[in-house]
């Protein structure tokens, strides 16, 4: 029987028991079947519902840079919304690596929540920072600082983890192509 995604072969498996047949002297065989289930998924659709949490929280955490920081108000605020999107991320990971399952090894899922972590730790090191210039009088300066973090420099860091996930990827795919030489 052959379909698509079904296909269902007919073997002969031998054992070398005789699984106490006395009669039986070189061992037995009986019939078998294997079946083998095709399954194809929509990878990128899974890859988006996995991180839109994650990209969400990089925004919001973007956002918050056009914040003033002249006021504590508005800082100790701003703090409050970085952190609060550092606690989204999280649950975000947890979520996808639930989803996914875990590994021994660093997975995509992975490097891009902790790209994600150290940006927004960045961002609290940043909203600190300006604050302390802005107490200080230095407000230009801290509006520099503020948008001193630029959202493309995430995206460049991210495509640089996915094209390095991407590499391991083919590289152990040829490791085991050379470990099992199709004969």
């Amino acid at each position: 029987m052959e379909n698509q995604r079904i296909k269902i072969e007919q073997t002969t498996i031998k054992y070398d028991s005789t699984f106490g047949d006395p009669a039986g002297k070189d061992g037995s065989s009986y019939a078998g079947a294997t079946a083998t289930i095709s399954i194809t998924r929509d990878a990128m659709s899974l890859f988006y519902k996995l991180h839109i949490g994650v990209y969400i929280a990089f925004c919001i955490t973007v956002l918050a840079f056009f914040m003033e920081a002249s006021s504590e108000d508005i800082v100790s605020g701003r703090i409050g919304l970085i952190v609060a999107m550092l606690f989204a991320s999280i649950l975000n990971a947890q979520t996808a690596e639930s989803t996914v399952g875990q590994t021994s090894e660093l997975t995509l899922i992975e490097t891009i929540h902790s790209a994600t972590y150290c940006y927004i730790f960045i961002a609290i090191l940043i909203t600190l920072r300006s604050r302390y210039l802005s107490a200080k009088g230095k407000d230009d300066l801290a509006k520099k600082q503020l948008l001193s973090i630029h959202p493309v420099s995430f995206h460049l860091l991210r495509d640089k983890c996915v094209a390095y996930h991407i590499s391991s990827i083919m590289n152990r795919a040829a490791s085991k192509a050379k470990q099992c030489p199709i004969s």
